[in-house]
């Protein structure tokens, strides 16, 4: 299998997982969700839960899409692999 085809799938494999996040954020985060932690530790910056669980899901689809070019498949990979585990943090974060 050439390299780029690797790449384009561990995306995929991503974007799937972040899809299965985005569906149990759905039903596990409150209406407003905390973006940050202030250095108080206390969470600020709340944004609705549709934007939260858009925002990964963006960066993994934008990752995916740059993984099928030639020039921009690293960067492309980086993105898709790190939609999920923001939003693990999210999830983490607003328990």
């Amino acid at each position: 299998m050439p390299k780029g085809n690797r790449t384009t799938w561990g995306c995929l494999a991503a974007l799937a997982v972040t899809l299965a996040l985005c569906a149990a954020g759905w039903f596990l985060l409150p209406d407003q969700v905390a973006l940050q932690i202030g250095l108080d530790g206390a969470l600020g910056n709340y944004v609705p839960k549709p934007v939260a669980l858009l925002l990964p899901l963006g960066l993994g689809a934008l990752g995916t899409g740059l993984s099928t070019g030639e020039s921009r498949r690293r960067t492309g990979l980086l993105l898709a692999v790190l939609a999920p585990v923001l939003l693990i943090v999210t999830l983490i974060l607003n328990r």
